[in-house]
């Protein structure tokens, strides 16, 4: 994530469409601290043009990895917008079995955001990605 912000390549190419796998390995927890300690296109190495967060929330971020873990869901919420958010599965790798998925869908079904957060991830954010 870091790589393609910092490198220049969402500058270079503007409408790439990235989704970064597995809630970006974290990255939400620490966007602040990106943002805070490299706001500037000045950070030295830096292909930025605009600052830090500009290109941050040009990304997507999928739910792959988590089973039934919403917590990390919840969490990547307080970095990132739900619009940002897309669901992904690993299915059928990684475990997750058929009835797995359902238990994770009810799982991400219950969670306690606004219901229009709900539908952009479960589905709105990737059929506009998609122009479905």
């Amino acid at each position: 994530t870091c790589r393609i912000i910092f490198g220049g390549v969402l500058e270079e190419f503007p409408e790439l469409k990235f989704i970064i796998g597995h809630l970006g390995g974290g990255i939400g927890a620490i966007k602040e601290r990106f943002a805070l300690q490299h706001p500037h296109r000045s950070t030295v190495g830096s292909r930025m043009k605009e600052d830090w967060g500009y290109y941050f929330d040009k990304l997507f971020f999928n739910t792959a990895g988590f089973l039934h873990g919403t917590k990390a869901i919840l969490a990547s919420l307080h970095g990132m917008r739900p619009s940002q958010i897309i669901l992904g599965t690993d299915f059928p790798h990684g475990g997750m079995t058929a009835d797995r998925l359902v238990e994770y869908m009810k799982a991400l079904r219950s969670l306690p955001v606004p219901p229009e957060s709900l539908y952009a991830i479960l589905e709105g954010n990737a059929a506009a990605l998609l122009k479905l």
